[in-house]
C-alpha cells in the first residue's frame, strides 16, 4: 500500500540549521563510490565541509516519495513481509540517494538488479526511539533495471515507512520467483465451458504469503487456487468490468498440508490468447490432462538432471485416478525425441522412450502407455535424444477412461421406464466441480440412448440419442 507524495530531507533525515553540528554517533549509510560507508565520529563538523560530495546545509530534494505499510497482505521474503519498487527515469552515471524512514520497526533496504535478481547492495537500519533511518547512495548504469526491496529485519513484523529518491520515479511492483508464459486455445480442456490451463505450485514454506499475478493483453482472465487432492477451489480472483486489461492478482497464505493447483481461465467462452503467470514464491509447473500441446525446446529451458546435457520441458499430469491408463505421444521434425514418464515428487523417470523415425512424413515420435497408481503423482518430461538440440514438438496426452462392454439379456437389467430396453449403469467418480465432462458412446448400433442421472434422486439430468453427451459437474450431485 502506498501514497505518492513530495518531501525534502537532509542526510540521515536531520535538518541542519546551525553553523556547527554535534555528531553523537556514526553516520551510517553514507556511501562512497565503492559501495562502502563512511563513519564520522568527530565532535564538531563544519557545515561547509563536504561529506560524500553533498553540502549538508542544503536539504535533499526528492523527485518522488512513496509511503507504504508492511503487513500480512505483502509477499514473504526470507520470512519477512516485503514491498518492492521499480526505479525508473534515471540517466547514466547519475548519483542517486535513496532515503528510507521506518516507524516502529527495524528494516532492511536492498538495491537489486531487476534483470538478474542479483542484490547489488543491502543495508540494515535499527529502530531507535520509534523510528529508523537508512540512506543509500549509488551511481547508475544504463544497462541495469533497478529495484528497491524493503523488508523488516525480524520475521513477519509490520509497520509504516516512507521511501524517497533524489532522482527518477518509484513504482510499486512484484518480484517473481517463477513465471510461465502460456496460451489459451481450442486444444485446452474447458472449465465451465471456457478454456483453461493448470499449473502445479510447489516449493515454498509453511505460512508464507504468496501472490499470484496473471497478465494478458488479449483476454480478461480469472485465477483459481485449487486444493489438488480434493479439487476444492480455495480462492478465486478475476478482473473487474471497469478494468478489463488490468492484471489479476490472488494472495494467499501457504499451508504445508496442502498441494496447490493454479487454474488460468478466460472469462468468456470465445476469449483466447497469450498470458504470463507469475508467483512471488515457489515454482510453477505446467499441468496437462487430456489435451494436445504445441511446444518448443529452447536454450533457455532447464536441463533434465537424469538426462544430462539435454534441454527439456516438464508437464505435471493433473487428473488421474487409480488404474487409469495414460497414453502419451511426442512428435518432432526438428530432432530425435526422448520422452519420459516421471515421478513428479522425486523427478526420477519411471518409463523412458526414445523416438523412432517415420520416413513418410520425416518426423520422430516417442510413445508411452502406462496404467497409473493412486499413490503416485506423475509428470511428463519432453527432451531430445542428442545433446543440446532445440526445436518444436507436439505432445499429445490422453488420460480418458474407457470401458468395453455390451448388452446381454441374461445379466443386464431392463430400463425402468423405456420398455424392452436393456441398460448398463456406471458411477462417475473423481471429477471436480466446474469440470467439463464429455461422454462418448461407440457402438455398432445406431439405436442407443445415453442418460446422465442423479444417483441419489434418480432424476434424469440429460438424455441423448447421439453418440456423445457433454455436461459441467455441479456441486452435491453424484
Amino acid at each position: 500500500m502506498r501514497n505518492p507524495g513530495y518531501a525534502s530531507s537532509s542526510i540521515m533525515g536531520t535538518d541542519i540549521t546551525s553553523d556547527f553540528v554535534k555528531v553523537d554517533e556514526s553516520l551510517q549509510g553514507l556511501l562512497t563510490d565503492s559501495g562502502s560507508y563512511t563513519e564520522a565520529t568527530t565532535e564538531e563538523t563544519n557545515v561547509g565541509d563536504t561529506i560524500t560530495g553533498i553540502n549538508e546545509a542544503e536539504p535533499l530534494i526528492f523527485s518522488d516519495t512513496e509511503t507504504g505499510v508492511l503487513d500480512n497482505s505483502d509477499p514473504t521474503y526470507q520470512g519477512s513481509y516485503s514491498d518492492v519498487y521499480r526505479l525508473d527515469g534515471l540517466g547514466n552515471n547519475e548519483a542517486i540517494i535513496l532515503h528510507l524512514e521506518g516507524f516502529g520497526f527495524s528494516h532492511s533496504l536492498e538495491l537489486i538488479n531487476g534483470g538478474t535478481g542479483e542484490i547489488i547492495s543491502q543495508y540494515d537500519a535499527i529502530e531507535s526511539e520509534g523510528t529508523s533511518f537508512n540512506e543509500v547512495m549509488f551511481s547508475t548504469e544504463n544497462d541495469i533495471e533497478y529495484l528497491v526491496r524493503i523488508t523488516s529485519i525480524e520475521n513477519q513484523i509490520t509497520g509504516e515507512y516512507t521511501l524517497a529518491t533524489t532522482s527518477g520515479e518509484l513504482t510499486e511492483t512484484l518480484i517473481f520467483s517463477d513465471t510461465e508464459t502460456g496460451v489459451l486455445d481450442n486444444s485446452d480442456p474447458t472449465y465451465q465451458g471456457r478454456p483453461q490451463d493448470e499449473y502445479i505450485l510447489r516449493g515454498f514454506g509453511d505460512q508464507e504469503t504468496v501472490i499470484l499475478n496473471l497478465d494478458s493483453a488479449v483476454f480478461s482472465g480469472s485465477l483459481q487456487l485449487v486444493n489438488r487432492e480434493t479439487g476444492e477451489v480455495i480462492h478465486q480472483s478475476q478482473v473487474t468490468e471497469s478494468d478489463e486489461n488490468a492484471p489479476v492478482q490472488l494472495a494467499f497464505t501457504s499451508s504445508s498440508d496442502l498441494e496447490y493447483l493454479v487454474r488460468v481461465i478466460s472469462l468468456e467462452e470465445t476469449a483466447m490468447g497469450s498470458y504470463t503467470l507469475g508467483a512471488t514464491s515457489g515454482q510453477l509447473t505446467p499441468g496437462v490432462s487430456d489435451q494436445t500441446i504445441q511446444g518448443s525446446i529452447t536454450e533457455d529451458d532447464e536441463v533434465y538432471r537424469f538426462w544430462g546435457g539435454r534441454y527439456s520441458d516438464r508437464y505435471d499430469i493433473t487428473n488421474l485416478s487409480d488404474f487409469q491408463t495414460i497414453n502419451i505421444e511426442l512428435t518432432s521434425s526438428d530432432y530425435n525425441t526422448m520422452l519420459f514418464l516421471v515421478n513428479a515428487d522425486t523427478g526420477r523417470y519411471i518409463v523412458p522412450n526414445r523416438g523412432s523415425y517415420n520416413s513418410e512424413d520425416g518426423t520422430y515420435s516417442s510413445n508411452i502407455t502406462y496404467k497409473a497408481r493412486a499413490d503416485v503423482n506423475y509428470a511428463i518430461v519432453v527432451s531430445s535424444f542428442s545433446r543440446l538440440q532445440v526445436g518444436d514438438y507436439t505432445l499429445d496426452v490422453k488420460t480418458n477412461f474407457s470401458v468395453n462392454a455390451g448388452f446381454d439379456q441374461n445379466d443386464d437389467d431392463f430400463h425402468p421406464i423405456i420398455r424392452n430396453r436393456l441398460m448398463d449403469n456406471y458411477l462417475l467418480s473423481d471429477v471436480q466441480v466446474g469440470e467439463d465432462v464429455e461422454i462418448n458412446l461407440n457402438s455398432g448400433s445406431s439405436n442407443n440412448l445415453v442418460q446422465l442421472i442423479n444417483k441419489d434422486t434418480g432424476d434424469v439430468l440429460q438424455s441423448s440419442n447421439q453418440p456423445n453427451l457433454k455436461f459441467t459437474v455441479e456441486d452435491n450431485i453424484n
